[in-house]
């Protein structure tokens, strides 16, 4: 269950990290005007489409989270009375 969540952080990492480079390729090309307006439009686009993925995968990791902190029905701690 650790593993899962180690997973999880990783991956939320990784998706977070290449949406920073993504931002900073813009922001430099955007500087140097060597891209056309276009080409520039185009990276924004995908900008905004790693944005909403990593939403998406935020929202998922919120409820695995939450999941995984419930205690479950069938493994519930039996109380004093049920045990003797």
């Amino acid at each position: 269950m650790e593993d899962v969540i180690a997973v999880l952080g990783f991956s939320l990492v990784m998706v977070i990290l290449a949406s920073g480079c993504c931002f900073y390729i813009v922001q430099r090309a955007k500087a140097k005007g060597n891209m056309s307006s276009a080409q520039i439009n185009q990276f924004e686009d995908r900008i905004q489409a790693i944005e909403s993925r990593l939403s998406d995968i935020q929202d998922i990791v919120i409820s695995i989270d939450d999941q995984l902190k419930r205690p479950s029905q069938n493994a519930a701690i039996p109380t004093a009375r049920e045990l003797s």
